[in-house]
């Protein structure tokens, strides 16, 4: 269709850039913990995109790289937001760690605030979870995101996790990392986290206010707001035993 074409041809536009702008941490012969974190931005938002850097560098438990990916298409932002996809996949290609720390430009974590997460998965009695979440505050909206468990009925019904996310890297690629879909713009984390769900993985909560900082917008122009069903049968794809049957509240 016309509408999935477009998509498809900007979003093969986009145009990939990584680069580490923090200080590389390197673990000590000890550690068995090691983090990348995963930034993603866009461009024109330097500003926000300090705030989260200084806060990753401020870390009690740092991470060991930093890795900040961009998409440079011209006018995407506004309207077809970045090649998420694309970008978490590339710089997943560059990283080694156990651990892998996705947030996006403007979130500021606290000081503990990885250490809180590593701690949420590595004390599981049993089988460690996949990944680990905690509550981001948005000061400006005077509210509260990321502030529920992960459970598959209510993640059958409604998108409502998102980064920061800190997970076990072998799960991630086990996984198949994230979709690249024109159909699933705006639902990259959804639909990811939708397939772990799926595959039986679970996840830690941290239940505490480890950050601060806007919880990320769909863009203005996708495939889900023009031709919703598209994006549901997308989903279904992806978890079929999950979302089949299921309403969907967005």
């Amino acid at each position: 269709e016309p509408i999935r074409h477009l998509h498809a041809a900007i979003l093969g536009s986009a145009e990939l850039t990584a680069g580490a702008r923090v200080t590389v941490h390197p673990p000590s012969a000890e550690s068995q913990r090691s983090v990348t974190a995963i930034v993603v931005s866009v461009p024109d938002t330097a500003a926000a995109l300090a705030h989260t850097l200084r806060s990753l560098d401020r870390q009690s438990d740092p991470p060991q790289a930093v890795w900040v990916v961009e998409d440079h298409a011209p006018s995407r932002w506004a309207d077809f937001g970045p090649a998420r996809g694309r970008l978490l996949n590339a710089a997943l290609e560059e990283v080694a760690t156990e651990y892998v720390l996705i947030l996006e430009t403007g979130h500021e974590l606290f000081p503990r605030a990885i250490s809180q997460l590593l701690r949420a998965i590595e004390g599981a009695v049993d089988t460690p979870p996949a990944l680990a979440h905690g509550i981001m505050a948005d000061d400006e909206a005077g509210r509260l995101w990321n502030s529920l468990p992960l459970e598959a009925a209510r993640l059958a019904r409604r998108a409502y996790l998102t980064a920061p996310l800190l997970l076990r890297r072998p799960v991630l690629l086990d996984g198949g990392g994230f979709s690249e879909s024109p159909d699933l713009v705006g639902y990259e984390y959804h639909e990811f986290l939708c397939r772990l769900v799926e595959a039986g993985h679970r996840a830690a909560f941290v239940q505490q206010i480890i950050g601060r900082g806007p919880r990320p917008q769909p863009p203005a122009l996708t495939i889900a707001q023009l031709r919703p069903e598209l994006t549901r049968a997308a989903l279904i794809a992806s978890a079929p035993n999950l979302l089949r049957g299921l309403p969907s509240t967005g």
